[in-house]
């Protein structure tokens, strides 16, 4: 039975997906420097940006202010309440 570790074979998927540009490197507020899956679409005449997901809330007062109409005032209330 053929065995293999999967330690280097990780290792190796890294190291030849970062040279053909399908790992990238991005920063992460928490997490820092980290590889990621580059977009698999590539089109010669538009190039794509991979960015890191948003953190959790991170979007909050923006989507809540401007969906639901929520002032500052209202967004700090649910906060000290624990909803958001």
């Amino acid at each position: 039975m053929l065995k293999v570790i999967r330690g280097s074979v990780a290792s190796y998927a890294l190291v030849a997906g970062a040279a053909r540009g399908m790992i990238v490197d991005i920063e992460h507020p928490t997490r820092g420097r980290m590889a990621t899956p580059a977009s698999p679409i590539r089109l010669s005449a538009s190039s794509t940006e991979v960015t890191r997901a948003p953190l959790l809330g991170e979007h909050n007062a923006e989507i809540l202010g401007k969906v639901c109409g929520l002032d500052a005032e209202e967004l700090a209330k649910l906060k000290a309440e624990g909803v958001i």
